[in-house]
């Protein structure tokens, strides 16, 4: 079986680390970008008090969006990365916030909410067949807002 492709953008990248900036400030702390194995994005992290060692807060998984939050009364996200997060968040005795830029603001929600509805869906427009998978869908209305659109 071959590799997928990797649909992220150098804007993505940027975007993101974007939304990560404004995230650890808002919660004051500085944060690590994980290698892709953790199939999370960032660990907020602060330093240990008379340690040189820093303390995870939280692992973060970071999204954009370019449509409206009206457009739609759910925000979808891939079933089986909820899954990795949910697991991640039981292994490390931390939590996972799915962070999610949109032009709304920025928003954000624990992974570990049960608030959810599940079903098969996913993206047609790449003919990617590993687009279409089971799909979480998160209420907007019980997603928190964090700040203003940043770009």
């Amino acid at each position: 079986m071959g590799t997928r492709p990797l649909y992220e953008k150098s804007e993505d990248v940027q975007r993101e680390r974007s939304v990560i900036d404004f995230v650890s400030s808002a919660w004051n702390c500085n944060y690590f970008k994980l290698p892709n194995k953790y199939f999370m994005d960032f660990a907020l992290i602060h330093r240990e008090q008379g340690t040189s060692s820093y303390v995870i807060k939280c692992f973060t998984e970071v999204k954009t969006r370019n449509k409206e939050n009206k457009l739609f009364p759910d925000f979808m996200i891939s079933s089986n990365k909820i899954y990795k997060c949910r697991n991640a968040s039981k292994d490390f005795s931390v939590p996972v916030y799915i962070i999610v830029h949109t032009p709304d603001g920025v928003f954000y929600f624990n992974c570990s909410d049960k608030e959810s509805k599940i079903a098969m869906c996913g993206r047609f427009d790449r003919n990617d067949p590993m687009d279409k998978e089971s799909m979480h869908f998160f209420r907007w209305s019980n997603i928190h807002k964090l700040g203003e659109r940043l770009f």
